[in-house]
């Protein structure tokens, strides 16, 4: 918002116009103005109790929440074919998005970009290393660590509901997200080959 005074022979407001100024998301960001934030979120979101406002996703789920997450690089070692379909996948770059906006410290978008955040064994805030970074395939099959110790069907879960994708694709966060229609794109070729 902008305001124009008019003012009076003795310099006192005698008249005010107020004009709305919109962002939208071709408005370039103002550098200082820029800075400034980013260093605001980085401060709040690096407080414990911003990231315990967080709660983790699945939280109905006891096998999300205790399992132990071990990234996508040890899936890789046994199923390279969907590894290479992943990468291909807007899930691959998921936290990427995140540090283009800066907001790889808010606990509340960190939560739907990376693996297990919030759980004993996920995804930590500030983890030197990002092995849990971008939503990986645990996010969508369950903790990995049990199935990469010793790999059997029983031990990960193959399908995934839509409930899974509905944790992160909301209403406030994918207005437009159809499961139906969103899952050919990240759906592994398995799935029609009838392959474990």
């Amino acid at each position: 918002v902008s305001v124009r005074l008019g003012l009076d022979a003795r310099g006192r407001i005698a008249s005010a116009e107020f004009e709305d100024h919109w962002l939208y998301e071709d408005t370039p960001d103002d550098p200082a103005v820029r800075e400034a934030l980013n260093r605001f979120y980085d401060r709040v979101g690096k407080e414990a109790a911003a990231q315990e406002a967080v709660p983790p996703l699945f939280a109905d789920d006891p096998v999300r929440l205790r399992g132990a997450y071990v990234g996508a690089a040890a899936c890789a070692e046994c199923h390279a074919p969907e590894m290479a379909q992943w990468r291909r996948t807007k899930h691959a770059s998921a936290y990427k998005t995140l540090l283009d906006r800066h907001r790889h410290f808010q606990p509340k978008c960190v939560a739907c970009h990376v693996v297990g955040y919030g759980t004993p064994r996920g995804h930590r805030l500030g983890a030197p290393d990002e092995t849990l970074a971008n939503v990986q395939c645990e996010v969508c099959h369950g903790p990995g660590g049990e199935h990469s110790r010793e790999p059997r069907t029983e031990n990960i879960r193959r399908l995934v509901p839509s409930r899974v994708c509905l944790e992160c694709h909301t209403p406030d966060h994918s207005d437009h997200f159809v499961y139906e229609e969103r899952l050919p794109r990240v759906k592994h070729d398995y799935f029609d080959s009838g392959s474990p």
